[in-house]
């Protein structure tokens, strides 16, 4: 029987979820799942690809992003035509797209192409989403597509059923973007001593967030509470994270790193991990995989009051939550972790109890099935 030929699209280089799921597929005798991913030029949030990536099942598109609004819509209209043209090429039975932008480059190419199926992922918004005209075309994409993933419930209930994206009847299946539990199953956490080390790892983004986390350790440290700060990573704003470093004894940033290499041993020089972002509507409904990785790790997590993340990190007890902008409280949180080893301890105690369900494992059968119907 030959294998039916599934063409992943991912408009960066990818993260961990879709090599994973490319990994189930090729696993079967049923599918055999290539990459196409658009290697953005000249951008800061272009992360490096990760070790588990078979080069040889994927395939790039290489163009600039462009500078100003202008240049990037052209730019943007380039690499859609280039990866409809190289969609077209392949032939594939299925077309699974992960970001908006390569939906309308599946939706396109799949017009040609006969029994084409296609899916989609839809793991991030953004604001402009929001906007009437957005909808508009959202609709039209997302009511021709065969199969939806989303990485966050609150993607379901707050975006796609609330604006009336999909049709009543369209299904949505839930696959979180979690590691598998072979990756963090040797992890070690830091040994406890006097001092309390927080770490933001992964993009920088969201300038509030960033400044008020800066703050709220100068804070805490003012006021007697051993907390320190460590930085890894690279985003929008390497800039503003590099500028508050310089200086501050107490603040050591790293820089870029490999995920596949480097992420265990950074999880293990810190004792809480800090995941508060922006104030945009997608941060207020995503979950984001830093979630997945503290749970895994059986770290605590700080997280923004009010959203989708809060109300997972307070229901499993794993966390906390602050406001995004407020250096008091988040002192008070970071001093209260410094000061009770014993909270720390019930938090990797939770985080234990919901491992299981933050796992790639866990979701396996559900991503098989969904794909079984297509």
């Amino acid at each position: 029987m030959m294998r039916r030929k599934v063409l992943f699209l991912y408009g960066n280089r990818p993260q961990p979820l879709p090599i994973h799921m490319m990994h189930l597929l090729n696993s079967t005798d049923e599918y055999q799942a290539e990459l196409l991913y658009f290697n953005r030029e000249d951008s800061s949030v272009c992360l490096p690809l990760s070790g588990l990536l078979d080069q040889e099942q994927c395939s790039r598109v290489t163009w600039t992003v462009g500078n100003h609004l202008i240049s990037k819509i052209v730019n943007r209209c380039i690499v859609l035509g280039l990866f409809v043209k190289r969609i077209r090429s392949r032939t594939p039975d299925v077309i699974h797209a992960w970001n908006f932008d390569m939906l309308l480059a599946a939706r396109i190419a799949a017009s040609t192409l006969r029994h084409a199926k296609v899916v989609f992922t839809l793991q991030d918004t953004t604001e402009w989403m929001l906007s009437p005209i957005a909808r508009a075309v959202q609709r039209w994409a997302y009511r021709g597509v065969d199969l939806i993933f989303v990485t966050s419930q609150g993607f379901e209930a707050r975006f796609l059923r609330r604006f009336h994206l999909i049709a009543d009847e369209q299904e949505v299946v839930f696959v979180p973007n979690v590691p598998p539990a072979q990756q963090f199953a040797r992890f070690k956490p830091r040994k406890p001593g006097t001092e309390v080390t927080v770490g933001w790892i992964g993009l920088f983004r969201g300038k509030k967030g960033i400044r008020t986390l800066f703050e709220a350790v100068q804070l805490a440290r003012d006021r007697g509470a051993d907390v320190r700060l460590l930085c890894a990573g690279k985003g929008p704003e390497c800039d503003l994270v590099e500028r508050l470093a310089e200086g501050n004894t107490f603040v050591d940033y790293l820089g870029p790193y490999r995920h596949d290499q480097e992420i265990l041993d950074l999880y293990g020089k810190v004792d809480i991990l800090y995941a508060i972002y922006d104030q945009s509507y997608d941060k207020k409904i995503h979950l984001a995989y830093r979630l997945c990785e503290a749970v895994n790790c059986r770290l605590p997590i700080i997280v923004a009051k009010g959203t989708h993340m809060s109300e997972v990190v307070e229901t499993q007890g794993i966390g906390v939550s602050v406001e995004l902008g407020d250096v008091e409280g988040l002192a008070q949180a970071l001093a209260m972790f410094h000061q009770s080893y014993a909270k720390r301890m019930e938090i990797a105690v939770n985080c234990e109890k919901a491992r299981p369900q933050f796992v790639f494992e866990f979701h396996q059968e559900r991503i098989s099935e969904a794909y079984e119907g297509l």
